[in-house]
């Protein structure tokens, strides 16, 4: 192996020591850092080691000297501040769409980018939330894939499934594959989507990537969306309602002031709040209208109220007929034979 060669796989070891062994409560001495490289087999003298110091200094690589007793090393700038990596962690804990080893795994990731004294306590003090974690293992192949086929411009082929009564795979369209062209990747409500334009329907679907298998990248080519189907994701998702698709209309509501934090959280800071009287707002948004959009509105119970497009007003009128019709005298006593 060549001088030069030698000299790269030096700093990369002394780099890689520094990064995962120190920080500023645990500096690292020279007769330590000598130590511990000779142990992975790259011996170093105490005056290659301050040279070697300065060439990772001078070249971007900060590694600080505390002076106060004698020459104490560490790396105290990480990419992601300890705070940023909980966050981090705990989303990942808290995604219902990665498996529960996936989630570990990747747990385990984000915790070595502190360093792995940090990492330690980062791990010690993460919460396990009451998630529902998906079982299907193949969901980050399927997002690479996706992601390969986004890049490349090209169709994905998958199946796609809901579970039976017995939590088994039951495929819909007989088991035959879904062809599409993948605009984006979304995740709502928990749950991580497909966003992709189908040329069949001519319309924009959403798929759930834990639900579907064998993604795999097509050779045919993606079809670009119309023109006026192009909109900016993060806009078209709030028109959403977990990620149940429908015909996007421009609905007016009266809510009950209370409810202005709901409804930002909803539809966004863009959307304008007018007072009606001193207990009532008013405000238009976007929605696509679907039994998703209902079951929302109906959780606000009396509190919000849908004032046009009449049409609009009439379906949700009708869907909460539907449900009450199930509760009828009639109906009770069918279900008390069963």
């Amino acid at each position: 192996m060549d001088t030069t060669t030698t000299t790269r796989i030096k700093l990369l070891k002394l780099w890689k020591l520094l990064c995962s062994e120190t920080d500023s409560e645990h500096p690292m001495s020279t007769t330590d850092i000598i130590h511990r490289l000779s142990e992975n087999g790259v011996p170093i003298t105490r005056k290659t080691l301050y040279r070697d110091i300065a060439t990772l200094n001078e070249n971007g690589f900060e590694v600080l000297c505390d002076k106060s007793q004698a020459n104490l090393y560490y790396v105290a700038s990480r990419t992601f501040g300890l705070s940023e990596l909980h966050i981090l962690m705990d989303a990942l804990q808290a995604a219902a769409f990665i498996p529960e080893r996936k989630t570990a795994a990747l747990v385990s990731k984000v915790a070595g980018l502190s360093g792995n004294r940090s990492a330690e306590l980062l791990k010690r003090n993460v919460v396990r939330f009451n998630v529902l974690k998906t079982t299907n293992e193949a969901i980050l192949y399927s997002v690479n894939e996706i992601i390969t086929a986004i890049e490349a411009h090209k169709k994905v082929v998958f199946r796609y499934f809901d579970y039976g009564i017995e939590h088994e795979r039951v495929y819909r369209r007989d088991g035959h594959h879904y062809i599409v062209s993948p605009f984006a990747t979304v995740f709502s409500d928990d749950q991580y989507y497909l966003l992709c334009y189908d040329n069949r329907f001519h319309k924009m679907l959403h798929y759930r990537i834990d639900r579907m298998d064998g993604v795999s990248v097509s050779e045919k080519d993606a079809e670009d969306p119309p023109e006026d189907f192009l909109f900016s994701v993060s806009k078209h998702r709030q028109s959403l309602f977990r990620m149940f698709s429908g015909d996007t209309r421009l609905v007016t509501f009266s809510a009950d002031r209370m409810l202005s934090d709901v409804i930002f959280d909803r539809f966004g800071a863009e959307v304008t709040l007018k007072e009606q009287d001193d207990k009532t707002v008013l405000f238009s948004a976007e929605v696509q209208v679907s039994p998703t959009f209902f079951g929302w509105c109906a959780m606000l119970g009396g509190k919000l109220k849908i004032l046009s497009p009449t049409e609009v007003a009439d379906r949700y009128q009708a869907h909460l007929n539907a449900i009450l019709a199930c509760y009828t005298d009639e109906n009770r006593k069918g279900n008390e034979k069963l």
